[in-house]
This record gives structure tokens, C-alpha cells and sequence, in this order.
């Protein structure tokens, strides 16, 4: 199922991000589907400046995504893999950043159970943050 979401959705960068451009470049392939609106990535931020950094799941992985079904068109996920750490709060060593657009209260369960196995190997953390193309990334899966 995460190779489904994934394929064409994955981004590489050696820039040094910001946060807030970490989501918007996490996001853009969905974006440029529209699979969602440019709203959402909006809300994505508001949500996280108001809240705080929920969206960091693990030591090197954050999971932006907010309560906002009128600016996702469609389940959707990416991936950003950043060579460089990004600072999300305190959390300074976040190296993927999983977007993810929900439709509805459950659909994305499945998806998002899929994930958290996937990520809690360490192995697999390992590979992902060494990943060079989509390939790499979508071998894995």
C-alpha cells in the first residue's frame, strides 16, 4: 500500500530547510497532483504554530497532516528525504517528512499503521535515510 502512495511522490533535497519549507516541499507533488489544496499546507502550519510540533512522530521523522478535510481531495501521502537535519521545534534531526491528507476520519488507518510498522525498524530507517531516488526508497517498501 505505501509504494502505491508513494510512487512519483517522493522529494530529495541537500538544501538546508526551515520547518515551515520542509512541509511545503514535503507537500508539493501532492500539491501538483491536486491531491490537495494550497489551504491545506496553510492549515499544516497553523495547526503546528498553534499546537507545537505534534507532527514529529520519532527521532527523524515528522508527519505533517491537520484536521482538514475541505482542502484534501483525495487519500494521498509523500515523502521528504532531506541529507540535511531540519529543526522542528527541539527536535533538530528530522531527516523525513511523511505529508499526509486525510478525507475522512478512518480511511487512512490502514495507510498510516502501515507506515509506523514500516518505520519502526530500524533497518528500514537506516535505508530510508541513505536513499538516493525514489527507486532506493520504493525498493524498500
Amino acid at each position: 500500500m505505501l509504494k502505491k502512495f508513494l510512487k512519483g511522490n517522493i522529494v530529495f533535497t541537500n538544501e538546508k530547510l526551515s520547518w515551515i519549507n520542509a512541509v511545503k516541499l514535503s507537500a508539493k507533488p501532492l500539491l501538483d497532483k491536486n491531491l490537495i489544496n494550497a489551504g491545506y499546507i496553510e492549515e499544516i502550519i497553523k495547526s503546528v504554530e498553534k499546537q507545537g510540533f505534534y507532527i514529529v512522530i520519532s527521532p527523524n521523522v515528522a508527519l505533517p497532516h491537520a484536521r482538514s478535510l475541505n482542502n484534501v481531495n483525495e487519500l494521498c501521502l509523500s515523502l521528504l528525504v532531506s541529507a540535511e537535519k531540519i529543526s522542528f521545534g527541539e527536535n533538530d534531526n528530522i531527516q523525513l517528512v511523511f505529508c499526509v491528507g486525510f478525507i475522512d476520519n478512518d480511511s487512512h488507518m490502514a495507510m498510516l499503521s502501515e507506515l509506523a510498522i514500516f518505520l519502526s525498524s530500524e533497518d528500514n530507517l537506516k535505508k530510508l535515510l541513505t536513499a538516493k531516488t525514489e527507486a532506493d526508497v520504493l525498493a524498500l517498501l
